[in-house]
């Protein structure tokens, strides 16, 4: 008999669950309140080709609508898809569908075939032309009890076995899953190791090329002094004698004759003392060599008395000097 009251409609779908509460108009059809209706779309396979992979997660599904609601004590009209063509539907299907239903509470009144959603509202007499493949269950009059309860036994024993071996199947999967994860974490940290390692060798690397930057420009600085000392030897005239000698390293120096760097050229400071004139004169000239020095000029030339306690009237002319030229850095 067709409840008046309480009625709840479910359409099981691959890819979705539609549940609605059924009101009655005086007995004679039923349609949809609006206001008590879901869909809600699986996300895990729950369904695949009409056969429930996931009962728990569907029952749970239904009771989480009916709760709300205050639906209690109902009784379920469902909808299966994918039942074939020639309407035949496996024990198997039907008492998974009805596991489900039953975990959420509600009872089942009916399970057809035909999606009567979408003729809604639905007359008794659309419903009653149904198939009820929940009748699966009911024992045929002209059949032994014993035999069908002891057949029903045998599908609860099957479906029962078929649930086990899915879970054991899922719990494998997890663990294969754990173990995949655990792998992968693995080698991220080794990974995270090796970035590590690569950063310091590159902040390494960047210090080696710092350090042999630095001893290029050295050696270079290095070899300047035997340079200007072997020209110094060469072109000294006789009766001259040298008293100072400065070659300024450093590109950040001043001194009252100006920047000590000017375009690439490193100065050179050079005092002395000579009994003859013309002889700075050539030495200036003979310092002025391609390649190495330039731009040299007398920058002070005194005559002085280098005995100012004598009486004698006679002095010998000496000369007091200063020289500076600029050395060709990028030669040396």
């Amino acid at each position: 008999m067709l409840p008046k009251n309480n009625l709840i409609y479910i359409a099981l779908k691959d890819n979705s669950l539609f549940i609605s509460k059924l009101k009655s108009n005086n007995g004679r059809s039923f349609e949809f309140i609006k206001n008590n209706s879901q869909t809600i779309p699986f996300q895990n396979n729950e369904i695949i080709n009409g056969t429930i992979y996931n009962p728990t997660t569907i029952a749970e599904h239904i009771k989480q609508f009916l709760k709300p609601n205050e639906i209690k004590k109902t009784k379920a009209l469902v909808y299966l898809q994918n039942i074939s063509q020639d309407d035949s539907i496996s024990p198997h299907q039907i008492l998974q569908v009805s596991l489900a239903v039953a975990r959420s509470g509600a009872y089942i009144f009916k399970i057809i075939s035909a999606d009567i959603a979408k003729k809604a509202p639905f007359s008794i007499e659309q419903l009653n032309a149904q198939k009820d493949y929940f009748q699966i269950f009911t024992p045929p009059k002209s059949t032994n009890p014993h035999n069908w309860l002891l057949s029903s036994t045998l599908l609860v024993l099957i479906f029962i076995s078929a649930a086990f071996s899915w879970q054991f199947y899922k719990n494998k999967e997890h663990k294969n899953l754990k173990l995949e994860i655990a792998t992968l974490a693995s080698q991220n940290k080794e990974l995270q190791k090796k970035r590590k390692q690569l950063v310091e060798l590159k902040e390494e690397n960047k210090k080696l090329a710092s350090q042999i930057e630095y001893f290029s420009k050295t050696s270079k600085s290095l070899e300047t002094p035997p340079k200007i000392l072997k020209l110094l030897t060469k072109t000294i005239p006789s009766k001259t004698w040298l008293t100072n000698l400065k070659m300024h390293l450093s590109k950040n120096a001043t001194s009252h004759l100006g920047d000590f760097w000017q375009n690439g050229k490193q100065l050179i400071e050079i005092e002395g003392y000579s009994l003859n004139s013309q002889e700075i004169a050539k030495f200036a000239a003979n310092l002025e060599q391609p390649s190495i020095l330039e731009r040299t000029q007398i920058i002070y030339l005194e005559r002085i008395n280098p005995y100012p306690d004598r009486k004698k009237k006679k002095i010998p002319k000496i000369y007091k000097f200063k020289i500076i030229s600029y050395l060709d850095v990028s030669s040396s």
